[in-house]
């Protein structure tokens, strides 16, 4: 009789344990389960949007820095960097046309002033060579001539915190080939002509002539497309 007494009161204690420890466990999930929920609105919190600075895009060219023709530049003095590569000068030309210019710039998921919202499918970068747009454009002269520059009207630029950043749509642009580029002539060092296909994600699409300037810092000079489908 007593040996049953005392199982009873073994599986009674077990059953007690048990019961304290669920309870314990599903306190705790709710908690953590509480703490998730909100701290949410604290990951995704609205920016100060009194910090979101507009960008003048009619920047004076005289305040430009930097490189104007490869042959006349200082290559000591200048501030962004000397390209001695077709591939790299080429990497560029596929850079401003994708993002609408040749900086250094870093992708971010940082909630910005609201242009996540306003431009939907839209990417942030935030810029890490340029402060001001007319920096961001001598700095795409330093690889291309002037007359080759384009404004593209989907871009976006802004400030904010201090720093300049671009919006841009989000989407698969083309690009060149760059391991399998061909010197076409190279007998006039300041306009150097050479060869790259293009391509739309695999597909090739057609190819460009780049008549490039090497005389200094490598510089496009004159761009000649050919389009399969033209």
């Amino acid at each position: 009789m007593r040996k049953i007494l005392t199982q009873i009161i073994a599986v009674l204690l077990i059953i007690t344990t048990v019961s304290s420890f669920s309870s314990c466990a599903v306190v705790e999930w709710l908690f953590q389960e509480e703490k998730k929920e909100s701290g949410a609105p604290i990951a995704f919190a609205d920016p100060d949007y009194g910090q979101v600075e507009s960008v003048d895009l009619t920047d004076d060219s005289s305040a430009f820095v930097g490189q104007v023709s490869p042959s006349s530049e200082n290559e000591e003095n200048s501030r962004f960097k000397k390209v001695s590569d077709y591939a790299v000068l080429i990497e560029k030309w596929d850079m401003f046309y994708g993002l609408g210019n040749c900086c250094d710039s870093k992708h971010t998921d940082e909630y910005v002033g609201g242009y996540n919202d306003d431009y939907l499918g839209y990417a942030n970068y935030r810029i890490t060579c340029c402060s001001s747009y007319a920096e961001v454009k001598q700095h795409a002269y330093h690889y291309m001539a002037e007359d080759l520059y384009e404004e593209w009207d989907c871009i976006e630029y802004f400030k904010y915190k201090g720093n300049l950043y671009f919006c841009i749509p989000a989407y698969g642009p083309s690009y060149h080939d760059v391991n399998k580029i061909e010197v076409l002539d190279d007998s006039n060092p300041s306009a150097v002509k050479i060869k790259a296909y293009e391509y739309d994600i695999d597909v090739k699409i057609g190819y460009t002539v780049f008549t490039v300037d090497t005389t200094g810092s490598y510089k496009i000079i004159d761009v000649e497309n050919t389009y399969y489908y033209d």
